[in-house]
């Protein structure tokens, strides 16, 4: 019903024993409009895409009778037959997964005549993605536990808890869906929006920066806002090679206030990492802090000169600390005729002072 034979009508074929053979007949669809959905950039079909058809009768207008409901098959078409003549509208009433829906409706006239067929084309926006990054402004290294507040350039918040997002270990917002490792993004945003992200509240030890960074969302990619926090009045302490200004890690310090406190829940004690620096924040503005040297690393001379500065309001202020490398002796023993290497001859080493 609502299609008419396509000539041939009949077919011959030989077959052989053992051989197997494919006919195709095709139908003709009689009043049909055939609608077909793709990728507005690429021109693939898309699949899953529901239409719904309404009939105006002999002349256009708005509103109508909805004669069907059809959705795009795996080809990306959906084919709606045996229709009366006069004009029916198109309309778009959901978007396949991943893109956006269509608001733009298609019109069109049949005629009522045997074999009247008309296509219309629809294509689909893919959606877009927003990735945040927060950052600590002078490592560099993400901060986890920072909450933002996520809306469109109408105030609208995104998402479904009331636009709140909070970054996770690696720095990144959640909730939404992982990518790969360390990596998160919210999904499924309207191209052409504008999304705006402003901070709400700062991990502990650092600066709230709440001044907001907006960006419009582009079809099928991943745009990106990042963000910087300032710790909080501190000290970042590096400690390097005096001869080849390279980082030394392992390198320990004792760290104390004017008045003698220790500093940080570690009994003072602060050790350099593999960049050669530690960092101390959340030190209110004004203190006075002394850094002494308590162990050098292997190969190094310990330096004990403490050295003393003041915390700076919403700064981090750096002191660098430079060790020298230790010096090394060789002793050669030989035979004083032949030259030959001497084995086994005991030596006694000492300072200028005597000391061993």
């Amino acid at each position: 019903s609502g299609y008419a034979i396509k000539e041939p009508a009949t077919q011959e074929c030989f077959i052989s024993g053992g051989e197997s053979k494919v006919l195709t007949f095709e139908n003709t669809p009689l009043s049909a409009i055939i609608i077909r959905k793709v990728d507005s950039e690429s021109g693939q079909p898309l699949e899953g895409a529901w239409f719904r058809i309404r009939y105006l009768g002999g002349t256009s207008g708005t509103g109508g009778t909805v004669v069907g409901e059809i959705k795009t098959s795996q080809n990306g078409t959906a084919i709606l037959t045996g229709l009366a003549a006069g004009t029916y509208v198109c309309e778009e009433i959901s978007a396949p997964d991943g893109y956006v829906i269509t608001d733009a409706t298609e019109t069109v006239y049949l005629s009522g005549k045997d074999q009247d067929v008309i296509t219309v084309t629809f294509g689909n926006d893919k959606m877009g993605s927003l990735l945040i990054v927060k950052k600590d402004a002078v490592t560099g290294a993400p901060i986890s536990d920072v909450e933002f507040s996520i809306s469109d350039s109408d105030g609208s918040v995104i998402g479904n808890a009331n636009g709140k997002y909070v970054t996770d270990s690696a720095g990144t917002i959640v909730p939404s869906r992982f990518l790969s490792a360390g990596t998160i993004r919210i999904d499924g945003l309207t191209p052409g929006m504008t999304v705006i992200a402003r901070e709400v509240r700062a991990k502990d030890g650092y600066i709230l920066d709440d001044t907001p960074q907006s960006i419009k969302i582009k079809r099928n990619a991943v745009m990106t806002l990042e963000f910087r926090n300032q710790p909080k009045g501190g000290v970042l302490v590096k400690k390097v090679d005096a001869v080849t200004n390279a980082p030394i890690s392992d390198v320990e310090f004792l760290v104390t206030d004017s008045d003698g406190n220790l500093i940080g829940n570690s009994n003072g004690k602060f050790v350099t990492d593999s960049a050669g620096t530690f960092t101390i924040t959340d030190i209110a503005p004004g203190t006075t802090l002394i850094i002494k040297e308590t162990r050098a690393k292997a190969g190094y001379i310990l330096d004990d000169t403490p050295q003393t500065v003041k915390v700076k309001s919403n700064e981090v202020v750096t002191v660098e600390f430079r060790n020298q490398p230790k010096g090394n002796l060789i002793i050669v023993k030989q035979d004083s005729v032949t030259k030959e290497p001497l084995e086994g001859v005991q030596f006694k080493i000492v300072y200028a002072d005597g000391s061993y």
